[in-house]
Parts: structure tokens; C-alpha cells; sequence
């Protein structure tokens, strides 16, 4: 899968571009509790919760894709 940002040369961003300022975020927007889960770390991760939670909720794989 493509990422929306592209990097100097066309290639995907790598996490060490983006990684640092993704992590002040997510310091200053949720609690400390929420910051101290492994929720949002990447954000990979929340795309996989979503997925995750849309297919255990019985949403048709086809449409999550």
C-alpha cells in the first residue's frame, strides 16, 4: 500500500521523517494513560485498530478493503 506522503525522491516517508513529530502529538493530545498504550504508537496502528474493530463488528471484509 502507497502512503499519502511521499518522501524527497517519490519513495514512502520512513518513520525516522515522520516518527519524532507523529510522537509529540500524540504527547500533547490524549491523556497519559491513553499516551502510555500501544494504541496510536504508529500510525499503522490505529489504521489496524479500525480494521480490526470494523470486522469483529461483522462489517464484510470486501467493504473494510
Amino acid at each position: 500500500m502507497a502512503g499519502c506522503f511521499r518522501g524527497a525522491r517519490g519513495g514512502p516517508l520512513a518513520e525516522s521523517v515522520y516518527g519524532p513529530d507523529w510522537d509529540r502529538a500524540r504527547a500533547a493530545a490524549p491523556s497519559p494513560e491513553e499516551y502510555a498504550s500501544p494504541l496510536g504508537r504508529r500510525p499503522y496502528d490505529l489504521r489496524h485498530a479500525a480494521v480490526s474493530t470494523w470486522l469483529n463488528g461483522g462489517v464484510p471484509a470486501p467493504q473494510v478493503a
